[in-house]
């Protein structure tokens, strides 16, 4: 398995329930997470998000997708 970093492109999506896109990045890095919140910082409310990963790394001709369900339940 490859770490996500090691890829040259890392672009990750973040969608709401009805496909709305809430968050996103292009050039993904562990030290700048998904941490619940939209594209303009503010907490998303609890429920199921939809996430997108498209990974790229020209030099070796590998790519790959990956996708799946996240919930934020903060408990309040």
């Amino acid at each position: 398995t490859i770490g996500i970093e090691n890829w040259n492109s890392r672009k990750v999506a973040i969608f709401d329930r009805w496909g709305r896109k809430v968050w996103s990045s292009d050039k993904y890095t562990n030290d700048n997470p998904f941490e619940g919140k939209d594209s303009n910082g503010q907490d998303l409310a609890d429920g199921t998000y939809f996430y997108t990963i498209e990974l790229n790394n020209p030099m070796t001709y590998q790519s790959e997708t990956l996708s799946g369900s996240i919930n934020i339940m903060r408990g309040n």
